[in-house]
């Protein structure tokens, strides 16, 4: 990430003339985001605000409120956690920013991976509640709804093995 964010930033400094344009302010400021240096990048975004009016207020919004949300991620219910999600892919359509891969990892990974250990363990019923419960944070987790159809699937086979 770091490499990425080295590369856009030469390429925004380099001299005019036959050299390609590097990324504008909102394009610099979604990097920065995706690298967890929210600060930056509002910083980056309210320069662009001359050149880039429309988009830049626009981040600066979402940026904002993504800011606010941070500070309260320990906090978190679902319904935030699912609110700071779909702010992470308004601002950087795509790509998952630093911060919130915090927030995915609490909220779907390590919950899943409960999950699994349940089903593991015998207890369908109670790893299909708790992947149901990461499915409220993310409704499209693939690795969540493919769990769940594996679930679904066994639950299928073991009532037709019965008949």
């Amino acid at each position: 990430m770091v490499a990425v964010l080295a590369l856009a930033l030469s390429l925004s400094q380099a001299p005019p003339g036959n050299s390609p344009a590097g990324p504008g302010a909102f394009e610099t400021a979604k990097l920065f985001f995706l690298a967890g240096d929210i600060s930056k990048a509002q910083d980056i975004a309210r320069s662009g605000l001359k050149t880039d009016k429309k988009r830049c207020t626009e981040i600066l919004k979402l940026l904002a409120e993504y800011a606010f949300l941070a500070n309260h991620m320990d906090e978190f219910t679902p319904g935030q956690a699912k609110a700071f999600l779909e702010l992470d892919a308004k601002i950087a359509p795509g790509g998952v920013g630093k911060l919130t891969r915090k927030t995915i990892e609490r909220f779907i990974e390590k919950p899943l991976e409960v999950a699994k250990l349940r089903a593991q363990a015998g207890d369908p019923a109670g790893a299909a509640a708790i992947a149901r419960e990461a499915l409220k944070v993310d409704p499209k987790h693939a690795g969540t709804l493919a769990f769940l159809a594996s679930l679904e699937a066994a639950d299928a086979g073991a009532r037709d093995a019965g008949r």
